[in-house]
């Protein structure tokens, strides 16, 4: 593995092979870098699984919806987060958009992951009277 570090605006490789690697590469040669993702936290996990419960309680005793938490997770994941949209040029030259399920949140980092949980937040208060407590 190669370190790469931001110095005045440009890359600068670092780690005892970093350099060798890079003065290595020939001509045509193009090396890609790609941002590691900060995944989500297993306590992050945890309390939406926590609230997921409250949900599901909370639906079925105050309006009679009978559905599990699992079921509760899929829908509000659809509907508080945007779905994953994939352009197609087909053999025709024609260029269609299609949806592909929801957004899944075993694929979200923490940043989307934490703006998931404020909207699932603010939708239970807000719609359905429900205040979920980050602490308990």
């Amino acid at each position: 593995m190669i370190g790469l570090r931001k110095v005045g605006g440009v890359m600068v490789p670092f780690g005892c092979d970093g350099r060798a690697w890079l003065d290595s590469l020939h001509d045509e040669q193009v090396a890609y870098i790609k941002q590691l993702a900060d995944d989500r936290s297993l306590p992050s996990n945890n309390l939406l699984w926590r609230w997921n419960n409250e949900i599901q309680l909370h639906l079925a005793f105050h309006h009679g919806q009978l559905a599990s938490a699992d079921q509760w997770h899929d829908i509000l994941v659809a509907k508080l987060m945007p779905s994953v949209l994939h352009p197609v040029r087909l053999p025709d030259n024609d260029e269609v958009t299609y949806k592909v399920g929801r957004m899944k949140t075993s694929q979200m980092n923490k940043k989307q992951m934490s703006e998931y949980m404020e909207k699932l937040q603010a939708y239970c208060a807000d719609s359905l009277g429900l205040i979920l407590e980050s602490e308990k």
